[in-house]
């Protein structure tokens, strides 16, 4: 018996949910010699039928959960990340204690990229979870906006320079930062997929 890879089998599983025979019919074409790559462009392709399906079939959906996914992101952003990241400022600008400020005890800069990730990984689990009956493919249209939000703002920034201390996140970010928003979303579904076994 040959096994598929585990996240592609993971990912079909999921997205072709609708239509077990359609799945049962790659497992088995794979079992027959099919390749690894091919069985993974049948998974993408099975996820962008799905996405589209699903985006045609609930618009409304689709755009509430890019609303609410990128409004949790910046109130999570403004109103926790920054403060948490910035604590030594936070401390220092309220007069409660300066000594971390004074002394240069602070995060390091390479600590802004785990925390936009873990922040939109988060947004991601938000909008699965104010969005509990819909489709898979909700959080796929909700990962690629974060991805095409961060190109654009990647893009922007070569046309007008910025600071080196102004964070923005650049081109190469957006991949992961979708990917982070992806899987938090469904983990999302995952933790409500059990409640409601439960």
């Amino acid at each position: 018996m040959r096994t598929p890879p585990t996240i592609a089998s993971a990912l079909l599983t999921r997205f072709g949910q609708p239509n077990a025979a359609f799945v049962g019919d790659l497992l088995e074409q794979f079992q027959a010699g099919k390749s690894r790559v091919w069985f993974w462009r049948q998974v993408i392709e099975t996820i962008v039928a799905t996405t589209v399906g699903d985006v045609r079939e609930h618009p409304y959906l689709a755009s509430r959960a890019i609303i609410v996914g990128h409004a949790s992101a910046w109130v999570i952003a403004r109103y926790a990340m920054f403060d948490l990241l910035h604590y030594d400022e936070w401390l220092f600008s309220r007069g409660l204690v300066g000594w971390f400020y004074l002394n240069g005890y602070g995060f390091p800069e390479w600590s802004l990229w785990p925390a936009l990730g873990l922040l939109f990984a988060v947004s991601g689990w938000i909008v699965a979870r104010t969005h509990r009956r819909a489709p898979p493919g909700i959080l796929v249209v909700y990962a690629l906006s974060v991805a095409s939000l961060h190109l654009g703002f990647g893009l922007w920034r070569l046309a007008h320079p910025l600071p080196a201390q102004a964070h923005l996140v650049g081109v190469r970010e957006c991949v992961p930062l979708a990917v982070c928003a992806f899987l938090g979303g469904m983990m999302g579904q995952q933790e409500h997929q059990f409640e409601r076994r439960v």
